[in-house]
């Protein structure tokens, strides 16, 4: 089992300022449901698109990419041909100063498959500019046997303030060692990549019927204290507004990993999708998932609440992979197959 480096770990784990999302006032019209995105190319399509095959089957197929124009909080997904040996590859991804911004260690979707599967997450603040996926293949592990190169595209982000009363104030503020305590398990988790955690068999789904945002991925928080401060924070994820008792679902099939009640974050469930892939489910009212349970796609898993740093009742979906917080609906997983 792999861990995760410990700068993205500092990124996954601004969660004091990320993950203490609350739910605004401001409504605006969600999306096309995630889930109806265009397919995921198969590796042979997505082949032929690029380049036909010099011969038949995937040692000679090429790589694919998805997608391959990116932008800041995006998850890129690339299929690489199983190598020969048998033996486990990592895969990087370069920023476009050529420097190494994340690794991956190739996992299999199933014991039969001709393809190795890397995952990559993009930070919301990443610069634009081109990018680049390779994959060492000399001792040395200096020259690469495959490079491909992609584009990550300027994104927008909102802005919000949100007012806390006198106690949510002194939640969010006054240190404890609860907090300290949940920050170190919450770190050991999503700091897990395990091979062996594959479960994810389709794209996501909304895990709610709601069709009210009311705060979303990537906007730049400002926190209005009762004391008269403020601060700010960039919130991780998507807030859905829904009564109380809502039924909460899970995005895809997954390993519940963590299930507990956290004081910042309040009743929280944790699900593994893949290696490095968790979907997070906050402020729940009740829970009805236990640690180590696998879940089908839209199994329930809980109801919508306002427990811990919430000033109403509210969904907060967030995705990590391998430590990033990335868009819950990055085309990747609004669109994913799990094999050919």
């Amino acid at each position: 089992m792999r861990r995760i480096p410990a700068v993205l770990l500092s990124l996954a784990l601004s969660w004091v300022s990320a993950a203490q999302d609350a739910a605004p006032p401001p409504t605006v019209q969600a999306p096309t449901p995630t889930g109806t995105s265009a397919a995921l190319p198969a590796p042979d399509a997505a082949a032929e698109k690029e380049d036909s095959r010099a011969a038949s089957g995937p040692a000679t197929a090429r790589p694919i990419l998805f997608p391959e124009e990116l932008r800041p909080g995006d998850a890129l997904l690339v299929r690489i041909p199983r190598s020969t040996s048998g033996s486990p590859r990592e895969a990087v991804l370069r920023s476009p100063s050529d420097a190494v911004l994340q690794r991956s260690a190739g996992f299999l979707m199933g014991p039969d498959t001709e393809w190795e599967v890397f995952v990559f997450g993009l930070p919301m603040d990443a610069p634009p500019g081109t990018y680049a996926v390779e994959l060492p293949g000399s001792v040395d592990g200096r020259t690469p046997s495959f490079r491909h190169t992609l584009t990550l595209r300027p994104r927008d982000f909102r802005g919000e303030d949100i007012s806390l009363n006198a106690d949510l104030t002194t939640l969010r503020t006054e240190p404890s060692e609860r907090k300290d305590r949940e920050a170190r398990v919450y770190a050991e988790v999503l700091g897990r990549v395990d091979p062996r955690g594959v479960w994810l068999d389709g794209p996501f789904l909304r895990p709610l019927a709601s069709e009210r945002r009311t705060s979303h991925f990537g906007d730049r928080r400002r926190y209005l204290y009762a004391t008269g401060g403020s601060a700010s924070s960039v919130h991780a994820g998507i807030d859905f507004a829904a009564p109380t008792g809502t039924p909460v679902v899970a995005a895809g099939r997954g390993r519940v990993v963590l299930a507990s009640d956290r004081e910042v974050t309040g009743k929280t469930v944790v699900l593994e999708h893949l290696p490095g892939v968790y979907t997070i489910y906050m402020h729940l009212d009740t829970l009805s998932a236990a640690p180590g349970a696998v879940l089908e796609r839209g199994a329930p898993l809980g109801t919508v609440g306002s427990t811990g740093l919430a000033t109403g009742p509210h969904l907060h979906w967030e995705l990590r992979v391998r430590g990033v917080a990335c868009d819950p609906e990055t085309p990747v997983f609004a669109a994913f197959q799990p094999g050919p």
